[in-house]
């Protein structure tokens, strides 16, 4: 039977002494990996009218808190940015970066790691091209001293194409006012959030969904908060990328991994799918309320593990489905979490003195 599903539900704040003493239990039995969104996650989404996206920068406190956990976590930033804009906003080299929704992948190579990568249960030479158009292959970064990364890319053949694309984009809509588009490479953004004619969205959009009509199925067209995105069309995504990061690791099995994704906007929702299907470990959404979450949905015989009724105090509610378990209410309240994971890491000398936000 097939039917709609729209849930009404209380998350759990993930700043619960519940959720954080969970956490401190799990990382003694388990490798505590954590993955983080940019936008929306760790910066506020540019809202008024003299903001643009390139004025979402990363603060201080929130960068030395990352720098901090990534001393005793693995890290990567899952982002729809490009990978080199995302790293140079964060701008911590020994994280692992995620950029355009997980195509374009990079993280550097410790001495006491092995150049290989397991997939599929064997073992495979990550210099060679394996299944899905990925390709591995090594960097040497020189303004870091010759530090080695390791880079994996999804469909490169598809870059001239988007790129074409672009081109045309800005040809049909550079003269309207407000709207930005972005390259990221590896896919294309059309924001509009500074536009309040709701008939000049839907030309935009109509532009954007003609020519992605001209590729005869090579691309799709998505939306995001405020925000269209014209992606290649493969079975790919920021919980592919997720995937591929703890395949690299060799962190793939329920009993020796516990991930995290912070993620707020619709294209994270594949992450928290992901870690959900696969007892990986839980998403976190962060979201005031129910602003622009992800509309009513169908199901057969309604098996939803994606949202939990729960009432209690520090919680965020929902007002449609989303595979997360857990939230933070902004990126402020994003910050407290990390400073908080901080606290019960165990090489915190003095972590028994330190209480946790609530």
């Amino acid at each position: 039977m097939i039917q709609n599903v729209l849930k009404k539900a209380v998350i759990p704040s993930a700043n619960s002494n519940a959720f954080l003493s969970f956490l401190g239990n799990i990382q003694t039995i388990k490798t505590l990996v954590l993955f983080l969104d940019y936008d929306g996650t760790l910066t506020p989404i540019v809202v008024f009218a003299t903001e643009r996206p390139d004025q979402a920068i990363l603060s201080n406190d929130a960068r030395q808190a990352i720098k901090c956990l990534s001393e005793d976590l693995k890290i990567a930033i899952v982002s729809g940015r490009t990978k080199k804009d995302v790293k140079s906003r964060v701008d911590i080299p020994d994280l692992f970066y995620a950029g355009s929704h997980g195509f374009d992948i990079s993280g550097p190579i410790k001495s006491d790691e092995p150049l290989t990568i397991t997939s599929g249960g064997t073992e495979q030479k990550v210099s060679k091209a394996v299944k899905e158009n990925i390709e591995w292959t090594l960097e040497t970064d020189t303004s870091l001293g010759g530090k080695q990364y390791i880079t994996f890319q999804v469909a490169n053949n598809f870059v001239p194409i988007l790129n074409q694309m672009f081109e045309k984009l800005s040809q049909e809509l550079g003269k309207i006012k407000g709207c930005i588009l972005e390259n990221n490479i590896f896919s294309l953004s059309v924001h509009y959030r500074l536009i309040e004619s709701e008939l000049m969205v839907s030309k935009i959009e109509e532009i954007i969904q003609s020519i992605a009509n001209e590729q005869k199925g090579m691309v799709k067209v998505t939306h995001g908060k405020k925000v269209f995105e014209i992606r290649i069309n493969l079975d790919w995504h920021k919980g592919k990328a997720i995937m591929k990061l703890l395949e690299y690791w060799n962190l793939t099995s329920p009993d020796k991994v516990f991930a995290i994704f912070v993620g707020d906007d619709k294209t994270d929702e594949d992450g928290f799918k992901y870690l959900l299907d696969n007892s990986l470990g839980v998403g976190i959404l962060v979201s005031p309320q129910s602003e622009e979450r992800p509309q009513i949905g169908t199901t057969e015989n309604t098996n939803m593990q994606d949202v939990q009724i729960i009432s209690q105090p520090n919680s965020t509610e929902i007002l449609s489905t989303t595979f997360a378990k857990y939230s933070l209410k902004d990126p402020s309240d994003v910050l407290s979490f990390l400073k908080n994971l901080s606290k019960i890491q165990p090489t915190r000398n003095d972590s028994s003195q330190n209480t946790v936000n609530h």
